[in-house]
């Protein structure tokens, strides 16, 4: 059989996927240039889910702020809650229980385990995988 690609004529293009774009898991943009069905450059750009909780928390108190950290990372939530709370007891110069200390861990990487699961799951879904996303939700 012989190959007809390569007699055909090809050009350049170039394709935005994103910000938000239903292949996309989070707002990201990749700017993509192909020859033909050959990737010859790309570009990503992140940072389009800027949410401004900083300016917010700038006027209530440092406890109010805990709802805002958790919706930085819908899966893991808990890490961005330990790490301000972290910073704040740095501020205040509090020290915390050394039980507390590591339940912070354990739960911290409990969350970490999730959120990898939940990316590897919608990984597998984007290739057509749709049972092994429905096991890593489990």
């Amino acid at each position: 059989m012989a190959d007809v690609a390569h007699d055909l004529p090809t050009r350049s293009m170039e394709l935005t996927l994103g910000p938000s774009h239903p292949a996309m898991h989070g707002t990201v943009r990749i700017r993509v240039e192909l020859d033909g069905e050959v990737i010859t450059s790309s570009e990503t750009e992140v940072g389009f889910l800027h949410r401004g909780f900083e300016k917010e928390c700038e006027s209530v108190r440092w406890a109010q702020c805990m709802p805002y950290t958790d919706r930085l990372n819908y899966v893991s939530p808990l890490i961005n809650n330990f790490a301000f709370a972290g910073a704040v007891e740095k501020l205040l110069e509090v020290e915390i229980p050394e039980r507390a200390k590591y339940i912070r861990v354990i739960a911290s990487e409990l969350s970490r385990i999730a959120d990898h699961c939940t990316c590897n799951g919608a990984t597998a879904m984007e290739v057509g995988g749709f049972t092994p996303f429905l096991y890593m939700l489990e």
